[in-house]
């Protein structure tokens, strides 16, 4: 038993748990992102980086190759199979011009991924690579030629790509899909790792009671801040991303993390007192404000 209001059936995700061992975190005053400071949390490109097992060295002289930061650049704009990793790793080793060093086709897919992740990054922080979307379409215009998907077209692009990373189970793998694939791995990850800010948060019955109503279709995530934390919770402290509710997290992420933790309630993996409801009735009304444009206050 974990506190007073939950406890964990199960053991969530050992192994990512042994993976925070592997991850290098980063120093935002190096230019490879490589940890000169004590361990913390590490964050979605710490992660994905060690899942990889690409430097982010490599990223960082990549960054500077039209090939490499042109081809990622069109994946908001290319349709079909040519939106996914196998199809713009390939593009890039087709034209890339560096050859200080080698790079498996495997690897290449690999370094797209965590590129595509990198240039998500605050542009001040020192391992952001900028993407350049009218550069890359007067460098590739080739790449922006296909308006939408078609048969025909994604039968072309699997005859270019022939055996490129042919093994390699991203290759025809969305950008879109993978990254919201990483980032639940991550989310993953991170629940297991941060017991102590969840814990905090688990000891107060009215989060608990949120996370249940939440499990329950009643509450979205603002409607869960609201009903917990009060009216003013939003603006007081989300807004600004002051805390969201976890401050070593991501506020994008936060979300999805308390999604997470109402479905591992919903999925008995995390167990809560009885009778919440009807100690705190007014959480477990329907309130769901993103679902109804600009988000209204509790009265």
């Amino acid at each position: 038993m974990v506190g007073a209001n939950f406890a964990y059936t199960s053991d969530v995700n050992a192994r990512m748990r042994r993976e925070v061992s592997k991850v290098a975190t980063h120093d935002e005053n190096d230019p490879a992102g490589r940890s000169t400071q004590s361990p913390r949390m590490p964050d979605l490109v710490d992660f994905v980086a060690s899942q990889v097992g690409i430097d982010l060295t490599t990223i960082r002289k990549l960054s500077r190759e039209d090939a490499f930061t042109g081809s990622l650049s069109a994946w908001r704009v290319l349709r079909g199979l040519a939106a996914t990793f196998g199809y713009i790793g390939w593009h890039f080793m087709k034209h890339r011009r560096l050859s200080d060093f080698d790079l498996s086709d495997n690897q290449a897919v690999d370094c797209v991924r965590l590129g595509f992740h990198c240039s998500n990054l605050p542009a001040n922080d020192a391992r952001h690579i900028v993407l350049d979307l009218p550069r890359s379409k007067s460098i590739f215009p080739e790449l922006y030629s296909v308006e939408r998907a078609s048969k025909a077209h994604d039968e072309a692009v699997l005859h270019e790509l022939g055996t490129f990373a042919v093994a390699h189970p991203l290759r025809l793998a969305t950008v879109l899909a993978v990254r919201i694939a990483d980032e639940q791995s991550y989310i993953d990850f991170w629940i297991a790792q941060a017991r102590g800010q969840i814990e905090h948060h688990l000891a107060n019955e009215r989060f608990v009671a949120g996370l249940d109503a939440m499990s329950k279709g009643l509450l979205t995530f603002h409607g869960l801040l609201e009903k917990v934390y009060g009216a003013e919770y939003c603006d007081r402290v989300l807004a600004p991303k002051a805390c969201a509710p976890f401050d070593a997290l991501d506020p994008e992420l936060t979300a999805r993390v308390v999604v997470t933790l109402a479905n591992h309630v919903n999925e008995g993996r995390l167990e809560i007192k009885r009778n919440l409801e009807k100690k705190y009735p007014d959480i477990y009304e329907f309130y769901q404000p993103e679902h109804f444009g600009t988000r209204r206050r509790l009265e």
